[in-house]
C-alpha cells in the first residue's frame, strides 16, 4: 500500500512539475493582434530601409536602425516569454527610432523622404495604439 501511495505521489509531483514548466508560457500568451501588427510594421520598415539606400547616408542609417528596432519588437511581441517590461522597452526603442526618422524626413522637406516615411507611419500608429500610446509617435511637446 505504501509503495502504491509513493508511486502515486511521485507521479503527481512529476505532473505538477511538468505543468509548472509550462506556466510562464501560458501565463503570458502573445497578443496575436499585436504580433500581427508588429510583423506588418517590420515588413514595412524593411521596405523603407531598402528604399532609403538610394537616399542620403544619415536618412538611410536611421531607416536601417528603425528596421532593426521593429524586428526586435516583433520578436518580443511574438514571444510568450517576453514580459510586459521587455515589450515596453522594445517599443520605447522603436518609438525613439521612429521619431528620429520622422524628424529627419521633416527636415529634408522632400517628397522622397515624406513618401518613405509614409511606408511605416500607419503601421507604427497601429502598434502605438495597441501599446496604449495615444500620441501616435508625437514627440513630447509637439
Amino acid at each position: 500500500m505504501n509503495t502504491t501511495r509513493s508511486l502515486a505521489l511521485a507521479a503527481t509531483s512529476l505532473l505538477l512539475a511538468a505543468c509548472a514548466g509550462d506556466l510562464p508560457r501560458s501565463a503570458n500568451p502573445p497578443n496575436s493582434h499585436l504580433a500581427q501588427s508588429a510583423e506588418t510594421l517590420e515588413e514595412n520598415t524593411r521596405a523603407l530601409a531598402e528604399r532609403s539606400d538610394a537616399m542620403d547616408r544619415i536618412f538611410a542609417d536611421d531607416a536601417h536602425e528603425l528596421q532593426r528596432h521593429a524586428y526586435d519588437f516583433r520578436m518580443a511581441a511574438e514571444s510568450a516569454n517576453s514580459s510586459n517590461a521587455e515589450l515596453k522597452a522594445d517599443f520605447d526603442q522603436l518609438t525613439r527610432s521612429y521619431q528620429t526618422l520622422r524628424s529627419d524626413a521633416q527636415q529634408r522637406h522632400t517628397e522622397q523622404a515624406s513618401g518613405a516615411l509614409d511606408l511605416v507611419s500607419q503601421a507604427y500608429d497601429d502598434v502605438a495604439r495597441q501599446m496604449g500610446n495615444t500620441t501616435s509617435g508625437a514627440m513630447p511637446g509637439a
